[in-house]
């Protein structure tokens, strides 16, 4: 007997959906992909088979199948979030980062610079340290 998810059998309903789905033509490239894996798989093709059709590694296979299986078609084909990187800054810092920058500069100068941004919100936040860079990003977001 084959391992888990190595079988697998669509649902009439399921099946009419995705060929609906692919008959349509709107999917993005990577759901379309999904779609063609479940397809093949309905179609009684292995896994390294559909992995070489598909041009998809033989695990992204298995896991499209496993997420059918468990959660089922919408599941199977949508993307799932990815976490990123939390951000550094809230919009109070950003508001803060935007008030200095349009403040009168510090005497002796004429106008301000992103180091001097980033050591002016340092002095008046509870952040240990920003980049300049990341101060430039802010106030190009910001206008």
């Amino acid at each position: 007997m084959g391992r888990l998810h190595d079988i697998l059998i669509l649902s009439d309903d399921d099946r009419v959906t995705l060929q609906q789905k692919i008959d349509k033509g709107v999917l993005p490239a990577r759901a379309l992909k999904r779609v063609e894996i479940l397809l093949h798989s309905d179609a009684g093709y292995s896994v390294d088979q559909i992995a070489e059709m598909v041009s998809r590694h033989p695990g992204t296979v298995r896991n499209i199948r496993k997420r059918y299986i468990e959660e089922g078609v919408e599941s199977a084909i949508s993307e799932r979030p990815r976490p990123g990187k939390p951000r550094v800054l809230n919009s109070k810092d950003q508001t803060l980062i935007a008030s200095i920058a349009c403040s009168e500069p510090p005497a002796g100068r004429d106008r301000w610079t992103l180091k001097m941004i980033a050591g002016r919100f340092v002095e008046l936040s509870n952040h240990d340290s920003i980049s300049r860079q990341h101060v430039g990003v802010i106030l190009k977001k910001t206008n």
